[in-house]
């Protein structure tokens, strides 16, 4: 993906929620043949970002700067969504996967 597609990407998540998975625990394995029990999701909502090339700093007083060689999103957790929300947020379906992407 070139570097304009990314940042408009990663754009669209400005002030939004983004669902991180929370595991309560996991099997021994490990790669491909881990198994991880989800606990529910955590509500981060984005308010900046840092990556090499596309940055959108977060200017919300009290936030922590990610300059120079920090990368990764700004933001704060802002809630809790459980199994059973989740669950109803998505319609028709009961069985969801979650994967882990590097």
């Amino acid at each position: 993906m070139d570097k304009t597609k990314c940042k408009a990407s990663v754009e669209g998540m400005l002030g939004k929620d983004m669902l991180i998975p929370l595991f309560s625990s996991s099997s021994s394995d490990s790669g491909n043949n881990a198994t991880y029990t989800l606990y529910g999701f955590g509500k981060f909502r984005v308010t900046g970002f840092n990556f090499p090339g596309i940055s959108e700093p977060d200017n919300y007083a009290g936030a922590p700067k990610c300059t120079g060689t920090c990368s990764g999103f700004i933001g704060y957790f802002s809630g809790f969504v459980t199994i059973q929300e989740y669950q109803a947020m998505q319609p028709g379906s009961i069985t969801k996967t979650v994967k882990l992407i590097k």
